[in-house]
């Protein structure tokens, strides 16, 4: 399952993941405090380039329920930052015809 963090700057995240570390989060299920459980690297391309950034997973003792921590600027299983979809879809909206395939023949 994820939980949202909400509040975070890609660049502040990018330079220390650890900041969410500092936050008790209660599990949804039962409202014990979650503990800390693993972490991963995850590849995320954004306007300027790709990073990877480290997520965090909290598991509940109790529940047995594992929970990955996922800050706001991202979507679940999705590569590129929320940012750059929204401004794609904007981008769209405006002026759809800048993202038709021009014929070459």
């Amino acid at each position: 399952m994820i939980l949202s963090v909400r509040g975070l700057a890609f660049k502040g995240y990018l330079a220390n993941p650890e900041s969410v570390r500092q936050a008790k989060y209660p599990c949804p299920q039962c409202g014990r405090r979650l503990s800390w459980h693993d972490r991963f690297l995850r590849g995320v391309r954004f306007g300027g380039g790709q990073a990877s950034i480290t997520q965090f997973r909290l598991r509940c003792r109790p529940c047995g329920l594992t929970f990955t921590l996922q800050p706001d600027f991202l979507r679940p299983r999705q590569r590129y930052l929320a940012g750059v979809q929204e401004h794609a879809v904007e981008r769209y909206l405006t002026s759809p015809d800048s993202f038709l395939w021009e014929s070459t023949s």
